[in-house]
């Protein structure tokens, strides 16, 4: 009985470092590395980027992006940092994931 009493504190404390938090907005940044350019093989062009993602308040699809808090209340630029929500093990969300910076 005495081993048993003394293993308790280990594993409260073992179990604790395991948990870890997600609630806020985590900013993440991307580094882009510069590419080699192939010679003598064309060009590609990209004419026209748009972002077609629809945020909603507490979607019931975990795949629809959200953010915490009111999405109307948001303007366009502020929404256009966000990428979505972390997720915990049952679908909840729990914070945002955002680019760092002022990247876009």
């Amino acid at each position: 009985m005495k081993s048993y009493s003394a293993l308790f504190p280990l594993a409260a404390v073992m179990a604790l470092t395991q948990v870890s938090c997600v609630v806020g907005t985590r900013e993440v940044s991307i580094d882009v590395p510069q590419g080699s350019r192939p010679g003598g093989r064309g060009a590609a062009t990209i004419t026209k980027v748009s972002d077609s993602r629809q945020f909603q308040n507490k979607p019931s699809d975990p795949s629809t992006p959200s953010v915490d808090g009111d999405v109307s209340s948001m303007s366009a630029a502020e929404r256009s940092r966000y990428v979505g929500r972390q997720r915990n093990t049952y679908g909840k969300g729990m914070g945002d994931v955002a680019l760092g910076g002022s990247a876009t």
